[in-house]
């Protein structure tokens, strides 16, 4: 037990808390604590043993402890923010590890320094969504601007409170501005409701402001997770991912999204421009027309509609796609893909 311990913000995330008590005495939060506690723990889901060095530490109940994580929130864990690790990138048959990894908004940040002087991390910010931030309209980072590290950001002491900076280069994640983005562009709306929606799904809640989501939480949120399954299938061929055959939106994803291994990809595995890039993808299918024609762009060689993207399927994956297609409702298979896809699909399993 140390003789100053913070109280927590309100949404404010068990790590972003521990990190701010350690920089009161300049040490690392694993230096301030007696017993080992892993990012996985202070971000994620805490073991038993740590929750109870905690509530010794820091004079809490082991509840309330565990309410300042991401298990604490009740969100499955398919919609967390984890990274699935490789300890050796020479060698990808190596058994993977699972790193928590936290985005954050650098103007939300900004906010906290200049009007209370003490930057804290959210506990929201630990989910695969948002990858824009409700409040100031810009994308979600993961990485430092100076050094593009992406490690947790650590805590920092100054005159007026505490700033997160980079592990690595030590320079400060808040920024007044954002870097090459001067205007709202209605794209980044477009993106917003669709986030707004899913969240509503999740929590089992109705939102009629985007369409698509009109079907119901349940019904909206399976054909989210079926399209995220489908847009990182890897496909025949060249190996490419499905969501690269396809014609362009306007956020632009890498052309190489993850290597091994395949199975499992979950949105939070990847990091916060692609995630959005992907989501990008996901509300222009299932917004239907007037949404697809405001995020996709011109057709470009090497890309095509859904219809032709679909016969670079394996067949396994395929057979795997009809059956989630066919659970589910009429209206979202209407919405989602054309009269000529939904031959195709016949023709393809009567040949």
């Amino acid at each position: 037990m140390v003789p100053v311990v913070l109280r927590p913000y309100s949404g404010e995330i068990l790590y972003s808390w521990l990190a701010r008590t350690a920089a009161v005495y300049g040490v690392d939060h694993s230096d301030l604590l007696s017993f080992p506690a892993t990012p996985w723990d202070l971000l994620a889901a805490p073991a038993p043993e740590t929750l109870r060095g905690l509530a010794e530490f820091t004079r809490m109940p082991e509840t309330a402890l565990a309410d300042l994580t991401i298990a604490g929130t009740d969100l499955p864990q398919r919609w967390w923010s984890i990274r699935q690790i490789t300890p050796d990138p020479f060698a990808p048959n190596m058994e993977y590890t699972y790193h928590p990894t936290i985005t954050f908004c650098r103007l939300c940040l900004w906010n906290d320094f200049i009007t209370d002087g003490n930057e804290y991390l959210r506990l929201k910010w630990m989910a695969a969504v948002p990858t824009i931030c409700p409040l100031h309209r810009v994308p979600m980072e993961d990485s430092c601007n100076f050094c593009s590290a992406w490690g947790l950001p650590i805590s920092e002491r100054t005159s007026r409170g505490f700033r997160f900076v980079c592990a690595d280069c030590k320079r400060p994640f808040a920024s007044p501005q954002i870097i090459g983005r001067t205007t709202l562009c209605p794209e980044i709306l477009i993106l917003l409701e669709f986030e707004a929606a899913l969240r509503d799904a999740l929590k089992n809640e109705r939102n009629l402001r985007f369409p698509g989501a009109w079907i119901g939480p349940k019904s909206f949120l399976q054909m989210v997770e079926d399209l995220s399954w489908l847009l990182t299938r890897r496909t025949e061929g060249n190996g490419r991912l499905f969501v690269h055959h396809l014609n362009r939106t306007v956020f632009h994803i890498s052309r190489r999204l993850y290597c091994l291994p395949q199975s499992r990809p979950w949105l939070g595995d990847f990091d916060a421009r692609n995630r959005l890039g992907l989501l990008s993808y996901i509300a222009a299918l299932v917004g239907g027309r007037w949404i697809r024609e405001r995020l996709f762009l011109n057709p470009s060689p090497g890309h095509s509609g859904m219809t032709e993207a679909l016969t670079w399927l394996c067949s396994s994956d395929r057979s795997t796609l009809r059956h989630r297609v066919a659970a589910w409702p009429q209206i979202g298979r209407n919405t989602v893909f054309t009269a000529d896809y939904i031959q195709l699909m016949q023709n393809l399993y009567t040949n």
